[in-house]
């Protein structure tokens, strides 16, 4: 029983699926998108996806962020980084001070996005402890 024909056969087989499914595992890439949101206390979330298909953006994103308070105080920038609740979840480097912020989020990795959001910060309060 000859088993070349059939050792021939399987390395075409696998170097055909390699050239087939590489086209899926680089679909990402292109223009992100940022959803930034305030978390209740004093940071700021932001989300980042891949425009095109919604998915999560794996690769590390650079960004900063700036914010202008309606009385002119002014915060920033600041750099994000990488939150442990999530592969695509950003924090700020640094608690925004309490008040209502105008906060814009600028990515420059891997792709230029940029997103303006209205956020209040302020200490979330602690509930009483019954004695």
């Amino acid at each position: 029983m000859n088993k070349a024909p059939a050792y021939v056969l399987t390395v075409l087989l696998a170097g055909l699926m390699l050239v087939l499914g590489a086209p899926a595992a680089s679909a990402h890439g292109g223009p992100i998108k940022l959803e930034v949101t305030g978390d209740g206390a004093d940071n700021v979330n932001v989300l980042v996806t891949y425009k095109k298909d919604g998915h999560p953006v794996t690769e590390i994103v650079e960004a900063t962020l700036k914010a202008t308070s309606a009385d002119g105080r002014s915060f920033g920038p600041v750099p994000l980084r990488s939150a442990p609740e999530g592969q695509n979840l950003y924090h700020s480097a640094e608690p925004l001070p309490s008040g209502e912020w105008r906060v814009t989020v600028t990515a420059t990795e891997p792709a230029k996005a940029k997103a303006t959001v209205k956020v209040k910060a302020g200490v979330v309060a602690a509930s009483p402890v019954a004695a």
